[in-house]
């Protein structure tokens, strides 16, 4: 081939020509290749032996591999991204939803669903971390009466609000860190 550069209409055409005889048959690629008016006057296509233009047609086959093995990586890579992300905003909007409840429970403005909800998701805490031997609940003869998501230490909505201001903002900050750390 010595300098020659295959053409895009050349290598489409050494492509279709292979697919169409059969891997191998590199002689009648070659005498589709003379017969086709396309290349009437391309007289290096056309002086090309049958190996030769196997040659190419293999090299043309590996290369095509390669893209599309980097496509299918690619398109992989895109798909996990998408579950990724997909279970970060899930995780955004249940602690989003979480410290809403926190924040309605304090102020005495919950719903009975809510005030049920922070309870299950207290005993889920409780029956967590009592497996681990530790006690997440509040310490015994509490006053909160199980109606409330927040330590029985804090006193005044002010002070759950806060809390529940500061648990969004280290989820938030916490999101941002993950994301930097996988960028």
């Amino acid at each position: 081939t010595h300098g020659h550069v295959f053409g895009v209409d050349e290598d489409r055409y050494l492509l279709f020509f292979t697919n169409k005889h059969g891997y191998g048959n590199w002689a009648k690629v070659r005498a589709e290749i003379r017969a086709c008016p396309r290349f009437k006057f391309d007289y290096f296509l056309r002086s090309l032996n049958a190996t030769d233009l196997g040659k190419r047609c293999e090299t043309l086959m590996r290369e095509a591999t390669k893209e599309l093995t980097e496509l299918e990586r690619r398109m992989a890579n895109q798909e996990e991204q998408r579950k990724k992300l997909g279970d970060e905003v899930k995780e955004q909007v249940a602690s989003t939803e979480k410290v809403a409840r926190d924040a309605a429970i304090a102020n005495g403005t919950a719903t009975d669903a809510e005030h049920a909800a922070a309870e299950a998701e207290a005993e889920k805490a409780e029956s967590s971390s009592t497996s681990n031997g530790l006690s997440a609940g509040p310490p015994s003869g509490s006053s909160n009466g199980g109606r409330s998501a927040m330590p029985a230490h804090i006193h005044n909505t002010a002070e759950a609000a806060a809390i529940a201001e500061r648990r969004a903002r280290l989820f938030l900050e916490k999101q941002r860190q993950d994301k930097a750390d996988a960028a």
